[in-house]
């Protein structure tokens, strides 16, 4: 495999939504804090899409990567993967949920989360 090359199915149009980790811990108390004779149930994510190939390019910006990582599409969707994929949160909203990060620095913060992990030492 070269490490120059990021190689991923289907042609990078497909849409998808983003939910930061920190947003969906706070998405969860939200709801279990809800007064409710039955469960809730709500879509969780952001509402907002983004392009499977605009996740790739800013995945390899934050790595350091922009100049030097081409991204590649097979331009086969595997069976089953929906094209458009964005969470309808206009329930989440009347019940006054609202995601805080935004793609840009969840990504971000998932990138320097990932470095420190491969930079600890295993005793």
């Amino acid at each position: 495999t070269n490490p120059r090359i990021l190689r991923l199915d289907g042609d990078g149009l497909e849409m998808r939504d983003f939910l930061y980790a920190e947003d969906a811990a706070r998405l969860v108390v939200h709801i279990a804090r809800q007064p409710a004779e039955e469960p809730v149930i709500v879509n969780g994510g952001n509402g907002r899409g983004i392009s499977v190939g605009e996740v790739a390019r800013h995945l390899i910006k934050a790595t350091g990567n922009g100049g030097i990582t081409e991204i590649q599409f097979s331009g086969i969707r595997r069976k089953g993967d929906p094209v458009n994929l964005v969470a309808d949160v206009d329930r989440l909203r009347r019940m006054g949920f609202r995601s805080e990060f935004a793609f840009d620095s969840g990504i971000g913060e998932l990138v320097r989360w990932g470095q420190s992990i491969g930079d600890r030492k295993v005793a």
